[in-house]
């Protein structure tokens, strides 16, 4: 599902719901529906358009054009557009790939950050998940929310989720048991929900930066109930092991 819907007209205007219109709305999903914007138009030649600011990718919704209009600059318009205007508290930045991050030296810095994530990772555990979701909801509108979570979902696990989780239950498969490979696979989910966190501006999710600064740096940590590991590099070779 794509972030942002919007129309544009044979004169070159641009209609879509910004975040004053959304939150007067109460946050409703028809904020990006096609028709429901195109219901408050006098025009009858429009076309539809989705954007996703992350991705930066931009998809035509009809299957023919009405008139002639240059996609290039539709998508220049949109890169230009400041998102805060659209959902105030998303963070536009860089999906990173930590696979693909240049390889670093782990520091003092590194190991205090994954410590104070295995303290927030003790009192939250899975919840994480549904943390981050609350928060969103509360911040954006349940009904936006789904929007917006989907987009980041899309964008981030896409670019990282299958390959960085199913490379890291893979490192671990000839030397743990499947309970053990569950608890890996969960460490790994509630890595990337707090990954995602970092996509909104919400005071909460501070807590999360420790591992932010971590994911962010190359570092993808993985927990089997007894063993911390720290995997790094394209194939997320466990470069270090902690026993708190």
């Amino acid at each position: 599902m794509l972030f942002f819907s919007f129309i544009t007209t044979q004169d070159k205007q641009k209609f879509y719901f910004n975040w004053k219109q959304r939150k007067e709305l109460k946050f409703s999903k028809d904020c990006d529906s096609h028709s429901y914007i195109a219901k408050y138009l006098q025009e009858n030649e429009l076309h539809k358009w989705e954007y996703n600011p992350l991705t930066q990718r931009l998809i035509f919704g009809m299957e023919h054009k009405i008139f002639e209009e240059d996609e290039s600059q539709v998508l220049a318009w949109c890169k230009e557009l400041d998102f805060k205007t659209i959902v105030e508290p998303l963070i536009i930045k860089p999906i990173i790939d930590p696979r693909k991050v240049i390889k670093q030296e782990w520091t003092k810095e590194d190991e205090e950050n994954l410590r104070k994530w295995i303290s927030v990772v003790n009192s939250m555990g899975i919840s994480v998940w549904d943390s981050v979701r609350a928060f969103v909801d509360a911040s954006t509108g349940a009904s936006k929310c789904d929007y917006v979570e989907d987009s980041i979902q899309d964008a981030v696990w896409d670019s990282v989720e299958d390959v960085v989780r199913d490379s890291m239950i893979n490192s671990e498969r000839d030397s743990i048991g499947t309970p053990m490979k569950t608890l890996v696979w969960n460490s790994v989910i509630i890595s990337i929900w707090a990954y995602i966190s970092s996509f909104f501006n919400i005071s909460e999710f501070k807590k999360y930066r420790c591992y932010v600064a971590l994911w962010e740096r190359g570092f993808v940590p993985s927990f089997d109930g007894t063993i911390w590991r720290i995997h790094q590099g394209k194939d997320m070779a466990v470069i270090k092991e902690f026993k708190f």
